[in-house]
């Protein structure tokens, strides 16, 4: 297959995978305004430590296998059958581990009823383990087509299980069982379409040999993992869960927001990349080209979400979770900056170098384990001004990190950023300029003065694009029509 025809076959698996992070997070908004109306900060704090821990186990039970399986070129039904089986027997140990500390857990975060939940939560350890291999195959097949009903099943899920368990007064229960169903449902799901079934096959050489390949994938993941939940244990620990649950909405705000860009290109780029293993250089800049086009996106989100998402959560929230605003404009701000810079340790991967990501991790992994759990001592803000500080500081590392792997240089680099850079500049000025002339009060505060303010940001920071690298726009709208299908 010829390079064009991989790069056209990669830009309509984008469009399966961009509807399917997108379309259904157009609903989010409707579901997390009833789910805010139904449950108090409290109760998402503690549901909020759950899937922390969780999270975390979830991590650990892949051991890395899912990157192996989709770099490697001779992929024998051994070597699936080995790392599925591998991968359901680590998830029951695992899950063993939950239980026997879900007491100490909910000892040290004051919370009995924490006790009760783990318990019953952490089943979706099991879930996973079951669609994994499923789920990766259909990944390195590119067939996210097949994925996109999948996308939806959150926001049903919600609809049809936690808001009626919600009004029904079962609390904190109704999130329990919603993740429950949503999780069995979904890897159901992948292991129909993947239509792999496994095999009483293993082998202890393939296990090791995944394993010397994962050791480093997943040191890079437990990083990663404790540089985006870190918070959370901390926020609940010396905080208290109220605060834990605002922190916790404005974080799925957040992760809601750039899952929609950044999703997409996480799912694709590492499988169609592997054309360019052999080749840095040509990797370096077909990386560039996809921070370029990152950048258009994700600069635009900063600005609208600093500018009007305390704005949106007034008009659209119960008063209880009005100081969500603030921690909201803090989180999008770091998340803005590190999105762009987070893409290319796949990459890193491909050229048979796993071990280069989290190795440079470790700076902003001490910096995490240092400084974090001493701002949270002073309170919310201090906290999240030091966290935007670690993820300016990650950008920076990540930077000279890409540069250096993939031999690009300071000029590359600018050539990309500059225009979507300045045009958010100008972008920030005219729409500051025009507030100051026809500003409107907070009790005036409504769906329709919100949108058209954020109708007119948007629109003003496509016409300074379009004054600054025309070129480039209309090759975005060019691929947009590839990815849509109209081309």
């Amino acid at each position: 297959m010829t390079v064009t025809a991989e790069k056209t076959k990669a830009l309509k698996s984008v469009k399966w995978v961009s509807f399917g992070n997108v379309l259904p997070k157009l609903f989010s908004p409707i579901t997390t305004v009833l789910m805010a109306n139904l449950f108090i900060p409290s109760e998402y704090g503690t549901i909020g430590i759950s899937n922390a821990f969780i999270g975390f186990l979830t991590l650990i039970q892949g051991l890395g296998f899912s990157d192996y399986v989709i770099r490697e070129k001779n992929l024998t039904d051994e070597k699936l059958n080995t790392a599925f089986w591998s991968n359901v027997l680590f998830s029951g140990v695992l899950y063993l581990i939950l239980l026997l500390l879900s007491p100490v857990i909910a000892h040290i975060y004051k919370n009995p009823e924490l006790a009760k939940i783990l318990p019953v939560i952490s089943l979706n350890l099991i879930f996973n383990a079951f669609g994994f291999t499923a789920l990766t195959l259909l990944r390195k097949n590119l067939e996210f087509k097949k994925l996109f009903i999948q996308q939806f099943a959150p926001m049903l899920i919600t609809l049809c299980i936690t808001v009626p368990l919600g009004y029904l007064k079962f609390g904190v229960w109704a999130l329990v069982f919603g993740s429950l169903i949503l999780t069995f449902l979904t890897n159901l799901y992948f292991v129909i379409q993947s239509k792999w079934r496994p095999k009483l096959i293993f082998n202890n050489e393939q296990l090791f040999s995944m394993l010397t390949f994962g050791r480093f994938v997943l040191f890079e993941k437990f990083q990663e993992y404790l540089y985006a939940n870190i918070d959370v244990f901390l926020i609940g620990f010396f905080l208290d869960l109220k605060t834990l649950g605002l922190y916790t909405l404005a974080r799925s705000w957040s992760w809601i927001i750039f899952g929609m860009v950044t999703n997409p290109m996480t799912e694709i780029l590492y499988p169609a990349f592997q054309q360019f293993s052999d080749d840095a250089e040509k990797m370096g800049k077909q990386f560039l080209e996809v921070l370029r086009r990152m950048l258009f996106v994700t600069l635009p989100i900063m600005i609208l979400i600093c500018g009007f998402g305390a704005k949106a959560i007034m008009v659209f929230f119960p008063d209880r979770w009005a100081e969500a605003g603030m921690v909201l404009a803090f989180l999008i701000v770091g998340d803005g900056i590190t999105k762009n810079f987070s893409l290319q340790r796949d990459l890193f991967k491909l050229l048979g170098r796993p071990d280069i990501y989290p190795k440079a991790f470790l700076v902003n992994f001490f910096y995490t384990l240092v400084c974090y759990p001493i701002a949270a001592k002073f309170g919310l803000i201090p906290f999240l001004v030091v966290r935007v500080g670690n993820d300016i500081l990650y950008t920076v590392i990540q930077y000279f990190l890409t540069k250096n792997t993939f031999g690009l240089s300071g000029a590359q680099f600018s050539s990309v950023v500059g225009a979507p850079l300045l045009s958010g500049f100008l972008t920030v000025l005219v729409v500051a300029g025009v507030n100051s002339l026809f500003y409107f009060e907070i009790v005036h505060l409504s769906v329709i003065t919100l949108g058209s303010s954020l109708l007119f940001s948007g629109l003003t920071f496509m016409l300074m694009y379009y004054m600054l690298d025309k070129v480039s726009l209309l090759k975005f709208r060019d691929e947009g029509k590839v990815v849509l299908g109209f081309k």
